[in-house]
Protein backbone atom coordinates (compact mmCIF):
# COMPACT_ATOMS: atom_id res chain seq x y z
CA UNK A 1 0.00 0.00 0.00
CA UNK A 2 3.00 2.34 1.03
CA UNK A 3 4.62 1.70 -2.61
CA UNK A 4 1.74 2.25 -4.42
CA UNK A 5 0.26 4.91 -2.81
CA UNK A 6 -3.36 3.41 -2.08
CA UNK A 7 -5.01 0.99 0.25
CA UNK A 8 -6.01 -0.61 -2.87
CA UNK A 9 -2.73 -1.71 -3.82
CA UNK A 10 -3.17 -5.06 -1.04
CA UNK A 11 -6.77 -5.95 -2.45
CA UNK A 12 -5.67 -5.12 -6.00
CA UNK A 13 -2.87 -8.17 -5.55
CA UNK A 14 -5.31 -10.24 -4.22
CA UNK A 15 -7.98 -10.05 -6.83
CA UNK A 16 -5.44 -9.83 -9.95
CA UNK A 17 -3.97 -13.49 -8.45
CA UNK A 18 -7.87 -14.98 -8.32
CA UNK A 19 -8.73 -13.45 -11.61
CA UNK A 20 -5.54 -15.02 -13.23
CA UNK A 21 -6.37 -19.11 -11.66
CA UNK A 22 -10.47 -17.86 -12.77
CA UNK A 23 -9.14 -16.90 -16.32
CA UNK A 24 -7.72 -19.99 -17.30
CA UNK A 25 -11.06 -22.00 -16.04
CA UNK A 26 -13.80 -19.82 -16.80
CA UNK A 27 -11.72 -17.52 -19.84
CA UNK A 28 -15.27 -16.02 -20.36
CA UNK A 29 -16.14 -14.32 -16.31
CA UNK A 30 -14.51 -11.72 -14.71
CA UNK A 31 -13.73 -10.47 -11.03
CA UNK A 32 -15.23 -7.36 -9.68
CA UNK A 33 -13.90 -5.62 -7.03
CA UNK A 34 -15.21 -2.35 -5.19
CA UNK A 35 -12.43 1.48 -4.96
CA UNK A 36 -14.69 2.30 -2.39
CA UNK A 37 -14.04 4.64 0.32
CA UNK A 38 -9.89 4.40 1.58
CA UNK A 39 -9.35 1.86 -1.67
CA UNK A 40 -10.72 4.19 -4.05
CA UNK A 41 -7.43 6.34 -5.12
CA UNK A 42 -6.00 4.51 -8.42
CA UNK A 43 -2.54 2.59 -7.68
CA UNK A 44 0.71 3.92 -8.65
CA UNK A 45 2.21 1.12 -10.98
CA UNK A 46 -0.31 -1.95 -10.33
CA UNK A 47 -2.72 -2.55 -12.76
CA UNK A 48 -6.06 -4.94 -12.95
CA UNK A 49 -5.94 -7.24 -15.06
CA UNK A 50 -8.27 -7.91 -18.15
CA UNK A 51 -10.47 -9.53 -16.44
CA UNK A 52 -11.19 -7.53 -13.67
CA UNK A 53 -13.63 -5.23 -13.32
CA UNK A 54 -12.80 -2.17 -10.47
CA UNK A 55 -16.41 -0.73 -9.19
CA UNK A 56 -15.44 2.98 -8.29
CA UNK A 57 -18.01 3.87 -5.58
CA UNK A 58 -18.81 7.85 -4.65
CA UNK A 59 -20.00 7.79 -1.43
CA UNK A 60 -18.39 10.67 -0.12
CA UNK A 61 -19.27 13.31 -2.59
CA UNK A 62 -22.06 16.19 -2.94
CA UNK A 63 -25.12 15.47 -5.41
CA UNK A 64 -26.45 18.90 -5.29
CA UNK A 65 -23.98 19.92 -8.13
CA UNK A 66 -22.62 17.90 -11.13
CA UNK A 67 -19.21 15.87 -9.76
CA UNK A 68 -17.47 17.26 -12.20
CA UNK A 69 -18.16 21.27 -11.96
CA UNK A 70 -18.38 21.23 -7.80
CA UNK A 71 -16.23 22.84 -5.82
CA UNK A 72 -16.41 20.46 -2.88
CA UNK A 73 -12.72 19.02 -2.22
CA UNK A 74 -14.69 15.39 -2.13
CA UNK A 75 -16.08 15.53 -5.50
CA UNK A 76 -12.91 17.28 -6.87
CA UNK A 77 -10.97 14.34 -5.47
CA UNK A 78 -13.32 11.61 -6.95
CA UNK A 79 -13.10 13.04 -10.01
CA UNK A 80 -9.71 13.16 -9.95
CA UNK A 81 -9.38 9.67 -9.21
CA UNK A 82 -12.06 8.62 -12.12
CA UNK A 83 -9.70 9.77 -14.24
CA UNK A 84 -6.79 7.81 -12.83
CA UNK A 85 -8.57 4.60 -12.72
CA UNK A 86 -9.74 5.59 -16.65
CA UNK A 87 -6.31 5.51 -17.78
CA UNK A 88 -5.21 2.10 -16.30
CA UNK A 89 -7.99 0.09 -16.61
CA UNK A 90 -10.11 -1.22 -19.12
CA UNK A 91 -13.13 -2.56 -17.38
CA UNK A 92 -14.12 0.55 -15.35
CA UNK A 93 -17.62 0.71 -13.36
CA UNK A 94 -19.30 3.08 -11.20
CA UNK A 95 -21.17 2.94 -7.99
CA UNK A 96 -23.21 5.89 -7.73
CA UNK A 97 -25.87 7.13 -5.46
CA UNK A 98 -29.38 9.19 -5.95
CA UNK A 99 -31.09 9.00 -2.97
CA UNK A 100 -30.80 10.19 0.97
CA UNK A 101 -30.14 7.27 2.39
CA UNK A 102 -31.20 8.55 6.31
CA UNK A 103 -34.10 10.21 4.83
CA UNK A 104 -36.05 8.85 2.05
CA UNK A 105 -39.05 11.14 1.80
CA UNK A 106 -36.70 14.39 1.95
CA UNK A 107 -36.50 16.53 -0.62
CA UNK A 108 -33.53 16.01 -2.01
CA UNK A 109 -32.49 18.19 -5.07
CA UNK A 110 -30.57 15.73 -7.10
CA UNK A 111 -32.56 15.62 -10.40
CA UNK A 112 -30.27 17.87 -12.39
CA UNK A 113 -27.16 16.45 -11.78
CA UNK A 114 -28.20 12.88 -13.06
CA UNK A 115 -27.27 13.66 -16.49
CA UNK A 116 -24.01 15.22 -15.97
CA UNK A 117 -23.21 12.35 -13.77
CA UNK A 118 -23.42 9.92 -16.46
CA UNK A 119 -21.93 12.17 -18.99
CA UNK A 120 -19.01 12.02 -16.78
CA UNK A 121 -18.58 8.58 -16.52
CA UNK A 122 -19.37 7.92 -20.36
CA UNK A 123 -16.74 10.66 -20.87
CA UNK A 124 -13.80 9.10 -18.46
CA UNK A 125 -14.45 5.03 -20.58
CA UNK A 126 -17.22 3.73 -17.89
CA UNK A 127 -18.93 0.84 -19.29
CA UNK A 128 -21.03 0.21 -15.94
CA UNK A 129 -23.07 2.28 -14.33
CA UNK A 130 -25.20 1.55 -10.86
CA UNK A 131 -27.68 3.75 -9.76
CA UNK A 132 -28.15 3.11 -6.31
CA UNK A 133 -31.70 4.70 -5.51
CA UNK A 134 -33.95 3.38 -2.86
CA UNK A 135 -34.30 -0.20 -2.81
CA UNK A 136 -36.40 -1.52 0.66
CA UNK A 137 -39.24 0.90 0.34
CA UNK A 138 -41.60 1.94 -2.41
CA UNK A 139 -42.32 5.76 -3.17
CA UNK A 140 -39.47 7.61 -1.56
CA UNK A 141 -38.96 10.95 -2.38
CA UNK A 142 -40.34 11.35 -6.18
CA UNK A 143 -38.99 7.89 -6.78
CA UNK A 144 -40.73 7.70 -9.94
CA UNK A 145 -39.56 10.87 -11.66
CA UNK A 146 -35.89 9.99 -10.52
CA UNK A 147 -35.98 6.43 -12.09
CA UNK A 148 -37.58 8.02 -15.21
CA UNK A 149 -35.09 10.47 -15.42
CA UNK A 150 -32.23 7.92 -14.66
CA UNK A 151 -33.45 5.53 -17.41
CA UNK A 152 -33.56 7.78 -19.96
CA UNK A 153 -30.07 8.96 -19.47
CA UNK A 154 -28.42 5.85 -18.78
CA UNK A 155 -30.08 4.65 -22.18
CA UNK A 156 -28.94 7.76 -23.99
CA UNK A 157 -26.64 10.19 -21.78
CA UNK A 158 -27.34 12.95 -24.84
CA UNK A 159 -31.15 12.79 -23.89
CA UNK A 160 -32.40 16.92 -22.90
CA UNK A 161 -32.83 17.06 -19.48
CA UNK A 162 -35.65 19.42 -19.56
CA UNK A 163 -37.29 17.59 -21.67
CA UNK A 164 -37.04 14.16 -20.04
CA UNK A 165 -38.60 15.82 -16.66
CA UNK A 166 -41.18 17.32 -18.63
CA UNK A 167 -42.11 14.76 -20.26
CA UNK A 168 -42.58 12.28 -17.29
CA UNK A 169 -44.66 15.14 -15.09
CA UNK A 170 -46.86 15.71 -17.62
CA UNK A 171 -47.31 12.00 -18.20
CA UNK A 172 -47.10 11.20 -14.70
CA UNK A 173 -49.04 14.07 -12.83
CA UNK A 174 -51.27 15.40 -15.82
CA UNK A 175 -52.75 19.43 -14.78
CA UNK A 176 -50.60 19.40 -11.62
CA UNK A 177 -47.31 19.39 -13.92
CA UNK A 178 -46.33 22.82 -14.50
CA UNK A 179 -47.23 23.07 -10.33
CA UNK A 180 -44.85 20.03 -9.52
CA UNK A 181 -42.01 21.55 -11.60
CA UNK A 182 -41.96 24.73 -10.34
CA UNK A 183 -41.49 23.59 -6.82
CA UNK A 184 -38.63 20.96 -7.84
CA UNK A 185 -37.22 24.19 -9.65
CA UNK A 186 -37.89 26.29 -6.16
CA UNK A 187 -35.62 23.34 -4.59
CA UNK A 188 -32.57 22.89 -7.31
CA UNK A 189 -32.14 27.00 -7.65
CA UNK A 190 -31.95 26.76 -4.23
CA UNK A 191 -28.56 25.00 -3.73
CA UNK A 192 -27.81 25.81 -6.86
CA UNK A 193 -28.12 30.01 -6.03
CA UNK A 194 -26.40 29.19 -2.52
CA UNK A 195 -23.92 26.70 -3.31
CA UNK A 196 -25.47 24.38 -1.01
CA UNK A 197 -24.12 20.88 -0.68
CA UNK A 198 -25.94 17.65 0.02
CA UNK A 199 -24.65 14.50 0.70
CA UNK A 200 -26.61 11.73 0.96
CA UNK A 201 -26.75 11.48 4.65
CA UNK A 202 -28.56 15.11 4.77
CA UNK A 203 -30.98 15.93 7.89
CA UNK A 204 -34.10 17.92 7.37
CA UNK A 205 -32.41 20.63 9.32
CA UNK A 206 -29.70 20.82 6.27
CA UNK A 207 -29.51 24.37 4.58
CA UNK A 208 -31.00 23.39 1.67
CA UNK A 209 -34.34 23.52 3.35
CA UNK A 210 -35.82 26.61 4.98
CA UNK A 211 -39.66 27.18 6.97
CA UNK A 212 -40.58 29.40 3.96
CA UNK A 213 -39.65 27.28 1.03
CA UNK A 214 -41.64 24.47 2.86
CA UNK A 215 -44.44 26.80 2.94
CA UNK A 216 -44.52 27.88 -0.68
CA UNK A 217 -43.96 23.71 -1.32
CA UNK A 218 -46.58 22.82 0.61
CA UNK A 219 -49.17 25.86 -1.36
CA UNK A 220 -47.71 24.62 -4.96
CA UNK A 221 -48.73 20.78 -3.55
CA UNK A 222 -52.04 21.79 -2.42
CA UNK A 223 -52.49 23.43 -5.91
CA UNK A 224 -51.71 20.33 -7.39
CA UNK A 225 -54.26 18.19 -5.72
CA UNK A 226 -57.05 20.46 -6.39
CA UNK A 227 -56.19 20.43 -10.31
CA UNK A 228 -56.61 16.41 -10.58
CA UNK A 229 -59.43 16.48 -7.80
CA UNK A 230 -61.64 14.64 -9.99
CA UNK A 231 -59.17 11.72 -11.32
CA UNK A 232 -58.19 9.27 -8.60
CA UNK A 233 -55.51 8.19 -10.09
CA UNK A 234 -53.83 11.79 -10.72
CA UNK A 235 -54.89 12.67 -7.69
CA UNK A 236 -53.03 9.64 -5.14
CA UNK A 237 -49.78 10.58 -7.18
CA UNK A 238 -49.55 13.74 -6.09
CA UNK A 239 -50.49 12.93 -2.57
CA UNK A 240 -48.05 10.63 -2.83
CA UNK A 241 -45.39 12.99 -3.99
CA UNK A 242 -46.22 15.44 -1.34
CA UNK A 243 -45.34 13.35 1.49
CA UNK A 244 -41.87 14.41 0.98
CA UNK A 245 -42.70 17.74 1.59
CA UNK A 246 -45.08 16.83 4.41
CA UNK A 247 -42.20 14.83 5.83
CA UNK A 248 -39.79 17.58 5.85
CA UNK A 249 -42.61 20.00 7.19
CA UNK A 250 -43.16 17.46 10.14
CA UNK A 251 -39.65 16.57 10.93
CA UNK A 252 -37.88 20.23 11.39
CA UNK A 253 -41.56 20.67 13.27
CA UNK A 254 -40.97 17.66 15.58
CA UNK A 255 -37.94 19.93 16.83
CA UNK A 256 -39.20 23.17 17.01
CA UNK A 257 -43.42 22.59 17.82
CA UNK A 258 -44.30 25.86 18.57
CA UNK A 259 -42.14 27.68 15.76
CA UNK A 260 -44.26 29.80 13.02
CA UNK A 261 -44.89 29.13 10.63
CA UNK A 262 -44.17 25.47 10.71
CA UNK A 263 -45.78 24.56 13.88
CA UNK A 264 -49.19 24.88 12.64
CA UNK A 265 -48.76 23.79 9.16
CA UNK A 266 -47.37 20.33 10.57
CA UNK A 267 -50.45 19.75 12.86
CA UNK A 268 -52.34 20.39 9.94
CA UNK A 269 -50.15 17.70 7.86
CA UNK A 270 -49.71 14.91 10.29
CA UNK A 271 -53.06 13.14 9.77
CA UNK A 272 -53.00 13.23 5.87
CA UNK A 273 -49.56 12.09 5.76
CA UNK A 274 -49.74 9.38 8.24
CA UNK A 275 -52.94 7.90 6.38
CA UNK A 276 -51.24 8.01 3.07
CA UNK A 277 -48.54 5.91 4.73
CA UNK A 278 -50.08 2.53 4.17
CA UNK A 279 -51.27 3.53 0.83
CA UNK A 280 -48.11 3.99 -0.45
CA UNK A 281 -46.84 0.83 0.71
CA UNK A 282 -43.82 2.98 2.96
CA UNK A 283 -42.31 0.19 5.05
CA UNK A 284 -38.98 2.19 6.06
CA UNK A 285 -38.46 5.72 6.24
CA UNK A 286 -34.86 5.60 6.19
CA UNK A 287 -32.10 2.33 5.08
CA UNK A 288 -31.20 0.87 8.20
CA UNK A 289 -34.87 0.89 10.45
CA UNK A 290 -37.62 -0.84 8.98
CA UNK A 291 -41.03 1.63 10.23
CA UNK A 292 -43.14 0.97 12.87
CA UNK A 293 -46.48 3.09 12.10
CA UNK A 294 -47.88 3.21 15.36
CA UNK A 295 -45.04 3.97 17.07
CA UNK A 296 -43.56 6.68 14.77
CA UNK A 297 -47.11 7.87 14.49
CA UNK A 298 -47.30 8.00 18.47
CA UNK A 299 -44.21 9.76 18.99
CA UNK A 300 -44.41 12.24 16.31
CA UNK A 301 -47.87 13.44 17.62
CA UNK A 302 -46.39 13.70 20.91
CA UNK A 303 -43.50 15.96 20.11
CA UNK A 304 -46.08 18.07 17.36
CA UNK A 305 -48.34 18.25 20.79
CA UNK A 306 -51.28 17.26 18.86
CA UNK A 307 -53.54 14.92 21.12
CA UNK A 308 -54.66 11.15 20.48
Amino acid sequence: AKAEESQIAPVLQMVNRVAEVVEQRYPDKAIETLAYQWTRKPPKTMRPRPNVIIRLCSIECCFAHPLATCDLPANQAFVEDLKGWAKIGNRLWVWDYVTDFRHYYLPFPNQRVRNDNIKLFVENNVTGIFEQDTYNTPNSELAALGGYMTAKFLWNPNYDEDLAMNEFLEGYYGAAAPLIRKYIDILHDRVEKENIHCSIWIPPTHPHLTDELLVEADQLWQSAEEVVKDDPTLLQRVKIGRMSVDYAILERARLAPDKEPLGSLAKKRFQPFVDMIPIAGVTRLSEWNPLNLDEYRTKLASALGIKP
